[in-house]
């Protein structure tokens, strides 16, 4: 078999593995969030919480990263600020849940030969 025409029996397969992946953090963050949003009322607890350091350092932690997911989306997106803004007010309401979105509605649909082994390379 060529090495060419093995890329192209692999890409495929890496894609879904990915997609697989994406689709399992989102199904595992929403689930997550619903039951714990039985168990606990965030808004509730917010002030208590605030006063961790720990706490404190992870939503800032959070947020920074959510800004720079933004940044490659925006990359990615060819700098299209009007269609990346929706996105980044998803991140920054959703987590990761609409980062898995994102990535997963990117990889499908939009990205053309990203996993080729000559990208990899």
């Amino acid at each position: 078999m060529k090495q060419s025409e093995l890329s192209t029996n692999i890409a495929p397969m890496k894609k879904s593995i990915v997609s697989i992946l994406l689709a399992f953090v989102f199904i595992g963050m929403l689930s997550t969030t619903i039951v714990i949003s039985y168990q606990s009322n965030l808004f509730e607890v917010f002030s208590s919480l605030w006063t961790l350091p720990w706490f404190k350092a992870t939503l800032i932690d959070f947020y920074f990263n959510q800004f720079i997911i933004y940044l490659i989306v925006l990359h990615l997106e060819k700098y299209r600020f009007i269609r990346t803004i929706p996105w980044l007010i998803a991140f920054i309401c959703l987590g990761s849940m609409a980062s898995a979105v994102y990535f997963l509605y990117y990889i499908n649909f939009k990205s053309k030969g990203i996993f080729d082994d000559k990208q990899l390379n």
